[in-house]
């Protein structure tokens, strides 16, 4: 959980700061990083699993939520226009 907690958190922060969209921070996170297709990228599955429950969770194992995926959390969505 660490881990992708930290990908997650990270890919948010690409797409905060406008480095990719979220579609492409997915699919380059599926064929460079190797994570599982099934689960469509990482912010498909961040998505999928409540982005609550994901801000929740890194803040039980000390992680610091990115404030955009605080926003998004709030929202019930990081993508914006889909």
């Amino acid at each position: 959980d660490r881990v992708v907690l930290a990908l997650v958190n990270e890919s948010v922060a690409a797409l905060a700061e406008g480095v990719a969209g979220a579609d492409a921070i997915d699919l380059a996170t599926i064929l460079a990083l190797g994570f599982p297709p099934f689960r469509g990228g990482v912010l498909r599955h961040a998505e999928e699993r409540g982005l609550a429950a994901i801000q929740s969770r890194m803040e039980s194992i000390g992680l610091a939520p990115h404030p955009f995926l605080i926003d998004a959390a709030a929202r019930g969505a990081i993508r914006t226009s889909e």
